[in-house]
């Protein structure tokens, strides 16, 4: 299958982004640089300039780019040897220009790119209005349909009403999303996953019982995870790499703006008659039509269409999504040569396979256990208690409809702010930093808002629990938001990447249904501060597992990676345990010895691999 996400191999040039330092000249450290410097020199392993310029013209002959010999030849050359651009041999000052400007300025990129992300991500704000419309319509439609009543049986009904999308988005829409993307690519999977999505607005709207809300809600459901299995994989292999987790965290940013958007709808509709829920769930119809409309404005996917032998076509896309011709160029180069490279990888292996290399292959099990705990823990950190839930938790304390409604688009427009806040730092700082320096804030925030139920006063209460869940939200929108989706992307091998990615998408949407089935059954035993403190708790577990057991990916080329995942479980654990030891020390300013997992690594290699 062809799904892929996240890091390609072109990345193999890009170095740390912050120099590593060593206190001692090791052969370890010796080792690394040599590798680095492999890296930096040859990911095809090419040894000059003449077979560089022999691999160019394979590529020419091959892809039946007749006048794009000489372009092609540049391309080659600036992929295998960057520094070649100050040769004026091949180069001119133009060239050099460009490469300059793309070093310099990353985020200079041209209209058609920006316009990819964006509107291919408009697709996730669709889902995120589905979760806050559902949270303020509950207040209503459990009314109409009479499944409001105070009993385990009715708490379990309105549970599964609101979480159904969650379910089938783990069971049916994300593994949809292969074949889909196999055959179709992945503007025809965004179109028709959004289609679907309109239609489920409507159905939702007009359903005279609960069960055909149920369908309606269902349907939704297949559109959300095939759309959250495609829209990161369509951006991540259409951006440069350089700013490629930016552009992928649209995805999160997006969804935050559409739970926004949803809350808004419930304040504007909620004086509309006893049919305000209906404008409610009605009101996610046009988004879907209108991202229908922006995939005849977009190009398909130029990685994908290469591997479907279509070219040319993969060169236009290129052209059009880079700055210039050279640097699409280089960029068609890498991705053609880095797609057979791939292949030879892959080559035996099955969908079967793949799930049992999952398991059995070490360095793909560590990759899987890292991204399980950040996928599990972008839900069970407890922000979908409150995007399902949040009208619902805010009128139980007793606030009024309108109170509750519009306290919830505070909560929208601070997630969006924080997912905004993440954009440049994911690159900058690194998923990691982001996760463990954002969760013991949520922790603090999320018993805050545990004990302001206690205030004595609705105006009181109010101040508290909002100021709480503003905070909290903003921090989960730097952190546990955008970085579980990025890192997924990233850590999987080449070897077992749809399974890899099929399997974290599949966890967090499995785990977001739990969280809203459970949630109005929790609320009756154990109330709204057992609710907050439990997933507080969570948050704290989360942090000591994110610290022991999820290894930086930031600035990491894909052997790098390799070499960090094949560190047993164990071994990540006691590097990181001593880190945390170093960096207790350094508060302190006493002298601190660095140790870098790269030479941890290298180590580990040279005992359990290479005998």
């Amino acid at each position: 299958m062809s799904q892929t996400i996240g890091i390609e191999k072109e990345e193999v040039h890009s170095l740390h982004q912050e120099p590593i330092r060593y206190d001692n000249d090791s052969s370890d450290t010796e080792e690394f640089e040599g590798r680095k410097q492999s890296n930096i020199t040859s990911f095809l392993n090419l040894k000059n300039e003449q077979e560089a310029i022999d691999s160019a013209t394979r590529i020419h002959q091959i892809s039946g780019l007749q006048d794009k010999l000489e372009i092609l030849i540049k391309g080659s050359l600036l992929a295998n040897f960057p520094k070649s651009v100050l040769d004026q041999k091949h180069f001119n000052k133009a060239d050099e220009d460009v490469v300059g400007n793309e070093k310099n300025h990353p985020w200079r990129q041209n209209f058609t790119l920006y316009f990819l992300a964006f509107s291919s991500a408009c697709s996730a704000a669709v889902q995120g209005m589905d979760e806050s419309a559902v949270g303020g319509a509950a207040l209503f439609y459990t009314k109409y349909y009479g499944i409001d009543g105070d009993s385990s049986y009715f708490a379990n009904l309105q549970g599964i009403v609101n979480a159904i999308p969650y379910l089938a988005a783990a069971v049916v829409g994300c593994w949809l999303a292969i074949p889909s993307n196999y055959y179709f690519g992945r503007r025809v999977t965004i179109f028709w996953a959004s289609f679907i999505a309109a239609i489920s607005g409507i159905w939702q709207a007009f359903s005279p019982s609960w069960q055909m809300l149920l369908v309606g809600r269902l349907i939704m459901g297949i559109s959300i995870g095939t759309k959250s299995a495609t829209v990161p994989v369509y951006t991540a292999e259409s951006a440069p790499a350089a700013i490629r987790g930016g552009l992928v965290m649209l995805w999160q940013t997006l969804t935050a703006f559409g739970v926004m958007w949803g809350f808004i709808m419930g304040v504007a509709f909620l004086d509309s008659g006893k049919d305000n829920w209906r404008y409610m769930l009605g009101s996610i119809f046009p988004l879907p039509l209108i991202v229908c409309l922006m995939m005849f404005f977009i190009p398909e996917s130029p990685r994908w269409l290469i591997q479907k032998g279509r070219y040319v076509e993969a060169y236009e896309s290129f052209k059009k999504l880079r700055t210039s011709e050279l640097i699409a160029a280089r960029d068609f180069y890498y991705t053609f040569s880095l797609i057979e490279i791939e292949n030879e990888a892959t080559r035996g292996s099955t969908w079967y396979s793949q799930y049992i290399e999952l398991f059995t292959v070490p360095r793909n099990r560590s990759a899987l256990l890292a991204s399980w705990i950040v996928m599990f823990g972008q839900q069970f950190c407890g922000v979908n208690v409150l995007t399902f839930y949040i009208s619902t938790v805010l009128v139980s304390a007793g606030f009024s409809n309108r109170d509750a409604l519009s306290g919830s688009v505070g909560f929208g427009a601070l997630a969006v702010t924080g997912a905004i806040t993440a954009i440049p730092l994911i690159d900058r700082k690194g998923r990691r930093f982001l996760l463990l320096a954002t969760l013991p804030v949520m922790v603090v925030f999320l018993l805050w808002v545990a004990f302001s139920f206690y205030g004595e006063t609705s105006k009181e209460r109010l101040g508290l629990i909002l100021s709480g869940i503003y905070v909290y939200v903003y921090f989960y929108g730097i952190g546990m938001g955008p970085v579980p989706f990025t890192y997924n992307a990233e850590s999987a091998s080449i070897t077992v990447r749809d399974a890899h990615s099929s399997f974290g998408t599949a966890t967090t949407w499995m785990f977001s249904f739990i969280l809203g089935f459970t949630l109005p059954n929790m609320q009756r035993s154990i109330g709204n501060v057992g609710v907050f403190c439990f997933y507080a708790g969570w948050c704290v577990a989360l942090f000591i597992l994110i610290l022991l057991f999820v290894p930086e990916t930031k600035g990491y080329t894909l052997e790098e990676l390799d070499l960090i995942f094949q560190i047993p479980i164990k071994k990540h654990a006691e590097y990181q345990i001593r880190q945390s030891k170093r960096f207790l020390r350094k508060l302190f300013k006493k002298d601190v010895e660095q140790e870098n997992l790269i030479e941890v690594a290298l180590r580990y290699e040279k005992k359990d691999f290479i005998s």
